[in-house]
């Protein structure tokens, strides 16, 4: 399955979440209330990550949506559904982020920082809990982190 977004012929104005399935068929998947989404990642399950308004979102391998409500910007989703990706840790314009993690029950945790980290985001898991991203310390370069989570 593939995921990504279009303008679809009865709204041109927009961009519509699709994705296609192992036959080639093409599905408009269905846009939260009052917003728009963008598929970002696919499990080997099918389910479908995405973000509307600054928040995850999920379509199931039917393609019904869940919003998970929860403020932050998911980056990807293993097998077990467990997702990963930041929050904004401060208003704009400053740029510290915080790395997340949202688990099969939906709820979301923050990452520890390393120490001596003020921001930190996290891009990558895999299906034995460890999560990859990078941080950043004060006056200094972006380092890549690594969390275990079980």
């Amino acid at each position: 399955m593939i995921a990504g977004y279009a303008t679809v012929d009865d709204d041109p104005g927009s961009l519509r979440p699709i994705r296609w399935d192992t036959n080639g068929t093409i599905a408009v998947l269905t846009s939260p209330t009052g917003g728009t989404a963008q598929p970002i990642a696919v499990n080997n399950h099918g389910t479908i990550l995405g973000v509307s308004s600054g928040s995850p979102v999920l379509w199931d391998a039917r393609g019904h949506l869940t919003e998970l409500r929860t403020p932050g910007f998911p980056e990807t989703i293993n097998d077990d559904g467990v997702i990963v990706g930041y929050r904004n840790r401060l208003a704009p314009p400053t740029s510290d982020l915080q790395a997340m993690r949202w688990d099969t029950s939906r709820h979301a945790f923050a990452l520890p920082y390393p120490p001596g980290y003020t921001s930190a985001r996290a891009q990558f898991l895999n299906d034995h809990g460890m999560i990859a991203g990078y941080g950043h310390k004060p006056y200094d370069q972006d380092h890549a982190i690594l969390w275990r989570t079980q």
